[in-house]
């Protein structure tokens, strides 16, 4: 049976401030009955959505916000209630609905009907900043400045805020604290909003959403959708996803698997700048740390526990500056262990009792046994339709697409 959707289409002129010249930023430009369409999530490579609507009465622009909602079946959450600090400060108890899709109107194309293309939300993080050497002890912390910083009070564009999105919260109150630390080779750095998240994904687990939107007339706000993002780490998920190649709930398997540490950098040597005069003479690093297999890193060196042939990176900094970072956090930041090194996509049943799609987080850890291999894992995306009573599930952090190795050069 298919599920249709509802979709509410909301003003807002991307990356620029929220007051527009027509006086309709943030408010509701009208809903549209959706029979088909395509879901497609991709945390990595952000890929593109459709949807086919009958010609709307209203009128719609690249750059509006796109609500979509199940209309029942298995693809629907329930509302309920939640409490919110709404953005002007005051507490107050609404009334939210869980969107199954949140994206930007990236193109319109009118042919028999209206087609309407979007990307996920998050692309309005696609914009550059300057990033600096930093270290810290929460990466969730780091990443909720960063969002609210340059995005949510609209650092880069005049301090106007970015219309009815609440500053980003964690999702769980028990919050595993992630050390971190970025150190670009020739600080300070032009870098990418959305990479830098995408990489802090990667690298740490940490992913950016929007849990829940409520209606603005709740708090005030009449005409208007609030949005509510969150932030949270994989490893808080209260699940584990288990999938085996043996059910008839699952699906069309595809594996593509790289050997964990196979061409990647394991040894960082770290020289001081103000030892090294002589490249004859002064040619021994002060510090040396080593990737093992495990992941790990460590600064004793252990042949069993290295991939051979080791690849090796330098790097100089001045220790007599109080804000160089400490050895083993540059070492940390050179030696990015890549983590769940394969792609792995399979169909499930949406009326799976195995796995309930709406209980699915882009991000949930996995335990992927296919034949006689186990692939511990991460969901980094899924792709649905109108047309399909399966999903298609994504796992793990590499993308065998000509593109995604081009963009990995």
């Amino acid at each position: 049976m298919k599920t249709n959707l509802t979709l509410t289409f909301q003003r807002r002129s991307a990356r620029r401030s929220c007051n527009s010249s027509d006086g309709t930023s943030n408010m509701i430009a009208g809903s549209a009955f959706c029979k088909e369409w395509t879901i497609d999530r991709d945390y990595l490579t952000s890929e593109k959505s459709q949807f086919k609507i009958d010609t709307p009465s209203f009128t719609l622009n690249q750059g509006d916000f796109v609500v979509a909602r199940a209309e029942g079946g298995k693809l629907m959450k329930a509302p309920g209630p939640a409490n919110r600090t709404h953005k002007d400060g005051f507490e107050v108890q609404v009334t939210t609905v869980y969107p199954l899709y949140v994206g930007i109107v990236e193109s319109i194309e009118y042919t028999s009907g209206t087609v309407v293309n979007t990307r996920d939300w998050y692309n309005l993080l696609d914009f550059d900043i300057v990033a600096t050497s930093k270290t810290g002890s929460d990466i969730n912390a780091h990443l909720g400045i960063m969002f609210n910083t340059y995005f949510r009070d609209g650092l880069l564009w005049g301090g106007a805020d970015s219309g009815n999105i609440n500053f980003v919260r964690n999702q769980y109150a028990n919050l595993t604290k992630i050390p971190w630390s970025y150190q670009p080779s020739d600080p300070p750095t032009i870098t990418n909003l959305r990479d830098y998240f995408i990489n802090a994904f990667k690298k740490y687990g940490v992913v950016l959403d929007i849990d829940f939107v409520y209606h603005g007339d709740q708090v005030g706000w009449p005409n208007s959708l609030i949005f509510d993002p969150i932030i949270y780490n994989s490893t808080d998920i209260p699940f584990t996803l288990n999938l085996k190649n043996n059910s008839e709930d699952f699906a069309n398997w595809s594996v593509y698997y790289t050997p964990r540490n196979a061409d990647v950098t394991n040894v960082c040597a770290i020289y001081d700048k103000s030892s090294m005069t002589d490249m004859e003479r002064d040619a021994f690093p002060s510090y040396i740390y080593y990737l093992q297999k495990d992941g790990s890193i460590t600064n004793l060196y252990n042949e069993d526990l290295v991939e051979h042939p080791v690849k090796q990176k330098g790097v100089i900094y001045d220790f007599t500056d109080s804000t160089t970072p400490k050895p083993l956090e540059i070492a940390q930041a050179k030696l990015a262990a890549p983590s769940y090194n394969h792609e792995i996509s399979v169909d499930v049943k949406l009326d799976s009792k195995l796995i309930k799609f709406t209980d699915l987080r882009i991000g949930s850890l996995a335990n992927i046994f296919y034949g006689t291999d186990l692939y511990p894992s991460v969901l980094t995306g899924y792709t649905l339709s109108s047309d399909s009573t399966w999903v298609t599930l994504k796992f793990g952090n590499v993308r065998s697409t000509l593109q995604s190795i081009l963009d990995s050069l």
